[in-house]
């Protein structure tokens, strides 16, 4: 059975990036991003999304649906508000939504149809053949759309979704792209290069290989990728030999964190927590274990107490 939390999670995963500044002013550009600031909520808390939460995630399913059906009726042919909403009506088993999604990447949009590709590759859009969601998905990245880049990439390295696999093509698009100034295609190889990856664990063409993993991470973390900040400061600390080490991994993990990271704002939560790297602080412990998703709020109802992050600001995983 499909479950409610496997729809949410193929939902969120598909939340289109917040518009910029300047859409603000008129009550059509106030709708988008009132759908989109709810979008960007519930992306950030996709991946971590657990059973116990699923009340929670609901939730603000239903605020973001109710918001973004009033920005579709202020902006009916928003390619970004179509392709939002038809993931929310899929979320809601409204099987609407893959019309709207597909109307939404047949406008030629970047995001519209990578949205529309991760869709169909994620069985979600009946009568859908997986070819045809890597043609979009080619198509996305042949538009520019950066994450498409990374995601075509990696489907090719994995052989997801029953996708042949086609590690030699992977590698040259994502170096191509990497070339062409996408972070996100630099970190796509260095997680295809990582040992605790699962493309790398079984190995079976000879990738892994840390120096180059290193080396992709400290691009993509450069140019200022969340999660490769995280994820290299947490590399860098483990091997960190010198006090400069330490506190260039540090600053990462702290980058990362106020980027919106909940990965690194977890392990950020454990620094302050052990006094590692930044003086010993139980309070921003607290603080930083409750932007860290569901596994940062439990830790912190045991450290700290059962409702420790309701009071934590608006930024904290249960404040919304």
């Amino acid at each position: 059975m499909i479950t409610r939390i496997s729809i949410i999670f193929f939902a969120l995963s598909l939340a289109p990036p917040a518009l910029g500044a300047d859409s603000a002013g008129n009550g059509v550009a106030n709708a988008k991003v009132k759908c989109v600031m709810l979008g960007d909520t519930l992306a950030r808390d996709a991946h971590r999304y657990r059973e116990p939460d699923l009340e929670h995630a609901i939730g603000r399913l239903k605020r973001a649906r109710k918001a973004c059906e009033a920005a579709l009726q202020a902006s009916p042919k928003d390619a970004r508000v179509m392709q939002y909403l038809g993931m929310l009506r899929l979320a809601d088993r409204d099987d609407s939504g893959a019309t709207l999604l597909q109307k939404a990447a047949n406008t030629g949009d970047g995001e519209a149809m990578r949205g529309y590709a991760a869709a169909i590759l994620a069985g979600n859009v009946p009568g859908k053949d997986i070819a045809e969601g890597v043609r979009f998905m080619e198509s996305a990245a042949q538009a520019g759309n950066m994450q498409a880049q990374a995601e075509l990439g990696l489907v090719l390295a994995r052989g997801s979704y029953g996708v042949p696999r086609d590690t030699e093509r992977a590698l040259r698009l994502l170096r191509r792209y990497g070339r062409r100034g996408n972070p996100q295609a630099h970190f796509a190889l260095a997680l295809i290069f990582l040992t605790t990856n699962p493309v790398a664990a079984d190995d079976p063409d000879g990738l892994a290989d840390r120096d180059l993993a290193r080396h992709y991470l400290d691009k993509a973390s450069r140019a200022g990728l969340p999660e490769a900040q995280a994820m290299f400061g947490q590399l860098l600390l483990k091997n960190a030999r010198t006090k400069a080490e330490r506190e260039r991994a540090r600053d990462l993990i702290m980058a990362a964190a106020n980027a919106g990271s909940q990965r690194a704002a977890y392990f950020l939560g454990t620094l302050y927590s052990m006094g590692y790297t930044v003086p010993e602080d139980q309070a921003k412990a607290r603080h930083w274990y409750c932007r860290g998703g569901p596994d940062g709020v439990a830790l912190a109802a045991v450290e700290f107490g059962e409702d420790s992050c309701l009071d934590s600001g608006p930024d904290s995983y249960l404040n919304p």
